[in-house]
């Protein structure tokens, strides 16, 4: 979508500040609820002036209030008390309203501990099992459970909807498995073994794994 086309989209006329292309994003995704295409369109085009606008801030062409982080993010207030903890804050907006942030301490380690046990149990079950065995080996029983926990805590802990939970999900353990195969492709683990481990499969799907804890500490 070109710049033209995306101002259009947003019902603007031209330049405008950051408040302004949020305002007018806002306006358009509450006047499209029920169209799901016109508010990708609408997402689409916010992305393309959030990143002209980013642009010009590096550049130095526009100013920002120093309230503002990274487009339309307020920047958190930090607490006075010495004993408070301060909240996570955004680091990152990417094309698509995905967001990268900081996660809670606490949560996240008790995200990491089952995703590191579910990895765990993964390649000490392929350990334990003969070289026949470890070749046709997928960990896809810990593979869905960890599948089924990276949407539990997208729900539980980002509060996002459940399709949004569910695609980032799915997204992340996608892109876990091509670069583990990729990996895999390389190394050769079933021909060359890691010590007593020798399942491609099971070295797929702990790509897979670590990529859903990743996604799940810091994406929304």
């Amino acid at each position: 979508m070109s710049y033209e086309d995306a101002l259009k989209v947003l019902g603007l006329s031209g330049p405008s500040s950051f408040d302004q292309i949020v305002n007018a994003k806002n306006k358009q995704l509450a006047a499209s609820q029920s169209n799901q295409e016109k508010m990708m369109e609408i997402e689409t085009a916010y992305d393309v002036l959030f990143m002209q606008s980013m642009k010009k801030r590096i550049t130095g062409d526009i100013e920002v209030p120093t309230s503002v982080r990274f487009a339309d993010v307020p920047t958190r207030k930090r607490s006075s008390s010495r004993g408070s903890a301060a909240q996570p804050s955004l680091l990152q907006k990417l094309p698509g309203g995905v967001s990268v942030a900081a996660p809670k301490q606490n949560v996240a380690a008790g995200q990491a501990a089952v995703f590191a046990g579910l990895g765990a149990w993964a390649l000490i079950q392929a350990v334990l099992e003969t070289p026949d065995a470890q070749a046709a080996d997928t960990a896809g029983l810990q593979l869905a459970a960890a599948l089924a926990f990276a949407v539990y805590g997208f729900r539980e802990y980002k509060k996002l909807p459940l399709s949004r939970s569910i695609g980032l999900s799915a997204a992340s353990l996608v892109v876990g498995i091509m670069l583990g195969a990729a990996l895999n492709a390389w190394l050769r683990v079933d021909i060359v073994p890691l010590g007593s481990f020798s399942s491609p499969g099971v070295f797929v799907s702990t790509f897979g794994i670590t990529a859903l804890a990743l996604a799940s500490a810091f994406l929304a």
